[in-house]
Parts: C-alpha cells; sequence; structure tokens
C-alpha cells in the first residue's frame, strides 16, 4: 500500500449510515484518523476494526457513542476519553450513503489535474526514499 499513500493522505470520508467508514482508521473525524489522534486509546479498543456504524448504538434516545475498551481508565487518561468524545459530539448517523471526498479538489471532488500534481509533489519529496 506504500503506492497508494499519496492517495488515501488525500482521501476524507464522510458518514452517512456509516457502514463503509471504519470508526478507528479511516479520516472521516477531523484531520487524521482516530488511531492516530489517539493511539492510547485505540491501543485498548476491543473492536479496532469496527466501522462508524457499529460503534453508534441508536437504542440511546437519539442515539450514541457505544466505545468499548479493554480496561477501565486511569486518572490521567480521562482527559484522552474527554478529548475523543468532544471530538465525537457534533456526528452521528443518518440514512444517507457514505461518501469519499478527494481533500484536493472543490467541494471534495476528485480532478485529475489536482491528483497530477499531488502526485508528482509526493514523489519528490520521497524520492529518496
Amino acid at each position: 500500500m506504500k503506492e497508494a499513500k499519496w492517495c488515501w493522505d488525500n482521501i476524507k470520508f464522510k458518514v452517512g449510515k456509516g457502514t463503509r467508514v471504519k470508526f478507528w482508521t479511516d479520516q472521516w473525524c477531523g484531520n487524521a484518523t482516530l488511531s492516530q489522534n489517539f493511539p492510547q486509546l485505540f491501543e485498548l479498543a476491543v473492536h479496532r476494526n469496527a466501522t462508524v456504524n457499529e460503534m453508534w448504538d441508536s437504542s440511546i434516545g437519539q442515539g450514541g457513542w457505544n466505545l468499548r475498551f479493554h480496561r477501565d481508565f486511569n486518572d490521567w487518561e480521562l482527559d484522552l476519553i474527554r478529548g475523543l468524545l468532544n471530538m465525537l459530539k457534533d456526528f452521528s448517523i443518518s440514512s444517507k450513503k457514505d461518501a469519499v471526498l478527494w481533500k484536493g479538489g472543490g467541494h471534495g471532488k476528485y480532478g485529475v489535474k489536482v491528483a497530477y500534481n499531488v502526485l508528482a509533489c509526493y514523489q519528490c519529496m520521497h524520492l529518496s526514499d
């Protein structure tokens, strides 16, 4: 997947139903994946490969996040949970389809010219790798 990294680095997901977007490892909430923003919580997560939909519990009033971890948190880890919940507070599941957005294009639309420029720039930066 190293060859496709330039592409994945320029993709973001817009959650609808959340059935095709990975909660921890796809970029859908913020400027990085949740596993990158909260690596300690990701290590403790029971369902590291779950979709956004699988982490959402619609039986709680208007719905809410059902986050499961392997153990209770220590006092010094509570700020991490607060940070995660703060990021998630404005998101919820809808009946719309999940969408893939291209970061480089206008309104999230993919454009060959922009993609070519991103790829060319990426290759220049990683020529010595």
